[in-house]
């Protein structure tokens, strides 16, 4: 899904952290599914101006923390 909607030049978001009971309330999906990811889909926007980036250093550890 995300291929294709890259291919209709619109942008996604997989989303994976979110409240089942919630979702499901919203959706109206019976109580013996679980959701297991959310796709929003749509046309974006780019930043008004490209921020800076962290440092590899400051968040990757090797062997310790």
């Amino acid at each position: 899904m995300m291929l294709a909607a890259h291919a209709r030049n619109l942008q996604s978001c997989w989303t994976g952290a979110f409240e089942d009971d919630g979702v499901r309330e919203v959706l109206g999906l019976p109580a013996h599914l679980r959701p297991v990811a959310l796709l929003a889909v749509g046309k974006g926007h780019l930043p008004g101006q490209i921020t800076g980036r962290i440092d590899v250093g400051e968040h990757v550890h090797r062997e310790t923390w």
